[in-house]
């Protein structure tokens, strides 16, 4: 395969950089698989290695302490009694992960490929989880453009459905989804009107009324009798 220019290397790093700092809460699953598929396409085993080499091994340790005695292992400070919820380790999870090294441009990336419970012969490289500096809405601008390189089909379903930022902003693509959002919204209220078939709760016979009268709705005839004729009868709430 034609290995692309530099430029496309760095900016698809510069991408991948800011999308992968802070990663969907929705369909997750699917930004790393084009994460993964980007890397192994473009991405390099090591700084020295020809284009495609396979990656070098990280291996990742991961300790979660017992929120139940804040990772003490003892439940009660005064009797000293052991916590029940880690028998007294302080330890709520451990784990291990091997992850692929690559690297894209003049970045560093992981590819997670299996987790273990029994600590591996090797050495840990990585402790504790890797933090990356939020880029706030450009996390979203870059990952928006990612799906649009590379999976049209979840970039039209996060154009169309995905949660929508709001605010003004000076990115492309964001300003488009809210455009698109306001657009549906008009659409939805054109497309159902401002009134519809409801029941009157005096007469309690169905007639089209105005839409954010429900559940209390009442029609004009029963309006003029009941409030028109001085009746103390009053709407419910």
């Amino acid at each position: 395969m034609r290995k692309p220019p530099r430029f496309i290397i760095n900016l698809l790093s510069w991408l991948l950089g800011l999308a992968n700092s802070s990663p969907p809460g929705a369909r997750r699953w699917e930004f790393y698989q084009i994460k993964a598929k980007l890397l192994q396409r473009f991405g390099s085993g090591n700084e020295q290695s020809l284009f495609g080499l396979r990656p070098e091994m990280d291996l990742q340790h991961i300790r979660k302490p017992c929120f139940n005695c804040d990772g003490t292992g003892i439940y009660r400070d005064f009797d000293k009694e052991p916590c029940r919820k880690c028998s007294g380790t302080g330890t709520f999870d451990e784990f291990w992960v091997f992850l692929e090294r690559w690297h894209l441009g003049s970045r560093v990336f992981h590819i997670p490929l299996e987790r273990v419970r029994e600590k591996p012969e090797r050495a840990v490289t990585i402790e504790g989880l890797i933090r990356h500096e939020s880029a706030g809405r450009s996390a979203k601008e870059a990952r928006l453009w990612l799906y649009l390189l590379f999976d049209r089909d979840l970039f039209r379903w996060e154009m169309m459905h995905g949660m929508v930022t709001m605010g003004f902003a000076w990115h492309p693509l964001i300003s488009i989804q809210q455009e698109i959002s306001r657009v549906r919204a008009a659409a939805r209220v054109c497309h159902r009107g401002l009134f519809e078939q409801q029941k009157c709760w005096h007469c309690e016979k169905i007639k089209r009324m105005w839409h954010y009268t429900r559940n209390y709705a009442i029609c004009k005839q029963c309006c003029r009798e009941v409030y028109g004729a001085g009746n103390a009868e009053e709407v419910p709430f």
